[in-house]
């Protein structure tokens, strides 16, 4: 709007409120020669309307409103935005970053920019409350369950929620007072007393292992001796190290394979390796190494051992709150390598009528018809003990619903088994962990040191309580499975 009509049109308003009080207009205005005082008037509002321009009119109103043209604009923009957005929810296209909330949040695309010809222009900035899109896993369809008794826990929304915000230790201790509760305690080898009996025995074998008793086969001394490693020659010199029984475990592995994991431990170590590597060079060589004979294709064994990261819990058997990863490695029995048939396919029969069709509580396919037995969680040097214990509990507390329910399905109950086993590795250390049922109470103790891969002697630690916890898997462990599970003699 030009100067020239704003002024014209303000003349126009005093000159019409003086024609509305003559007295005041008889000593402003002249009226024309013949006294036409209503010619004057229609001249003077032909000259100046009342009604002000449609940009008057706005300024006008925009100062009542007390916006400023900045304001305004802002508000279009927010208009149009809220308009954009209507159509994109009901299009499906809604999301962060775009319409109202991009507007208010400062993230407005370029389209809003031009509405501001004042504005600076700025590269868009994301949101703080953006947060990616969440799937929820669909339920399986037509999968039965077995019964467990007590109220839901597949409320796997909330649980999902508070694994992902709250900290190990607030969640542990939501699991203490669970439905069916988990417990820390301490595992002391000297106060056995203090422990189940079956517990307290198998921690004595492991505290010889750990002090470096019997953990070679009287095989390998003349290879000890010989070698030009001065380490291997103070090995030598320590007769408690080997022993003629060692043997009946499984083979001890060569020194020089051995002195390979050490330099790949160290080498993880010294550059800082996350947990991934330690698992790939250093972990997962330590168990082929006890595990896997020497020529022996992987897999094969009755008795192995697989990775299982991304291995979930079945949602049957949830127990409230659980963290988004659980075990890193786990041990298995084979029942076909085994060669027990009546296993075999009693297995295949059972597991038509659970969760998931898997003789396991876990959804991992290569675990599906192989019933795991010890379970193996790793972190790197120093990290994540708390996470750890929690990942265990959470997941030994699993699986002992899945044997509780197995159980009572054969009118038994799972008092037979002494405890579950676990291995918590920080970096070098492998600790030894496990669990024991108390009615409903799952009870994590820990922990137990076993070996080290900062060292040989540590290695064939680490090795020579595998190869326990082998024996125990096909003795005790198989052995309850069968009768307790399978409803099957408890040997073949």
């Amino acid at each position: 709007m030009r100067p020239a009509d704003v002024e014209n049109w303000i003349r126009g308003i005093i000159i019409s409120a003086n024609a509305d009080h003559p007295d005041v207009t008889s000593q402003r205005d002249e009226t024309p020669a013949g006294g036409d005082r209503s010619a004057l008037l229609e001249r003077r509002r032909l000259a100046s309307p009342l009604t002000p321009p449609k940009s008057a009119r706005s300024m006008s109103q925009n100062a009542a409103d007390g916006m400023t043209p900045a304001t305004k604009r802002r508000r279009m923009i927010a208009e149009v935005a809220t308009t954009s957005d209507s159509s994109e929810d009901e299009l499906g296209l809604g999301g962060a970053g775009g319409g109202r909330a991009a507007v208010e949040n400062g993230t407005g695309t370029d389209a809003a920019m031009a509405f501001d010809a004042d504005a600076t222009p700025k590269a868009p900035r994301r949101s703080a409350k953006a947060s990616p899109v969440k799937y929820r896993h669909l339920p399986q369809a037509g999968v039965a369950s077995p019964t467990i008794s007590g109220p839901s826990t597949t409320s796997s929304t909330s649980n999902r929620s508070m694994s992902t915000t709250s900290s190990p230790r607030k969640r542990m201790r939501a699991l203490e007072v669970a439905f069916e509760p988990v417990e820390v305690r301490p595992l002391v080898p000297d106060m056995p007393q203090d422990m189940p009996q079956a517990l307290a025995e198998f921690c004595s074998q492991l505290f010889d292992i750990s002090q470096g008793v019997g953990v070679l086969g009287d095989s390998t001394l003349d290879s000890f001796v010989e070698h030009s490693n001065p380490a291997m020659k103070r090995v030598a010199r320590v007769p408690r190290h080997f022993s003629a029984a060692r043997d009946h475990l499984g083979p001890t592995p060569s020194i020089d394979c051995v002195l390979s994991i050490l330099m790949s431990a160290q080498e993880c170590q010294k550059y800082n390796h996350p947990e991934i590597s330690w698992n790939l060079e250093v972990h997962a060589p330590v168990l082929s190494l006890a595990l896997r004979p020497p020529g022996s294709p992987p897999f094969s064994q009755p008795c192995d051992f697989v990775a299982c990261h991304p291995a979930r819990i079945i949602k049957e058997y949830l127990n409230g709150s659980v963290p988004d990863k659980m075990i890193d490695f786990c041990l298995y029995l084979d029942p076909e390598a085994l060669k027990d048939r009546a296993a075999v396919r009693e297995i295949e029969l059972t597991r038509q009528s659970l969760a998931g069709y898997m003789i396991n509580h876990t959804d991992y396919d290569p675990l599906r018809k192989r019933p795991l037995t010890l379970s193996i969680e790793t972190k790197k040097p120093g990290e994540g003990l708390e996470n750890a214990t929690l990942q265990v509990g959470a997941w030994h507390a699993a699986q002992w619903r899945f044997l509780d329910a197995m159980a009572g399905r054969l009118g038994e109950d799972s008092t037979g088994l002494p405890f579950l086993p676990a291995i918590i590795i920080q970096g070098h250390d492998w600790n030894f962990a496990a669990t024991t049922r108390e009615g409903t109470k799952t009870v994590v103790w820990l922990k137990q040191t076993i070996g080290s891969t900062n060292s040989v002697l540590g290695i064939y630690q680490i090795v020579t309580a595998l190869q326990s916890f082998r024996r125990w898997t096909q003795k005790t462990y198989w052995s309850w499975f069968r009768a307790t599970v399978l409803g099957l003699p408890s040997s073949p």
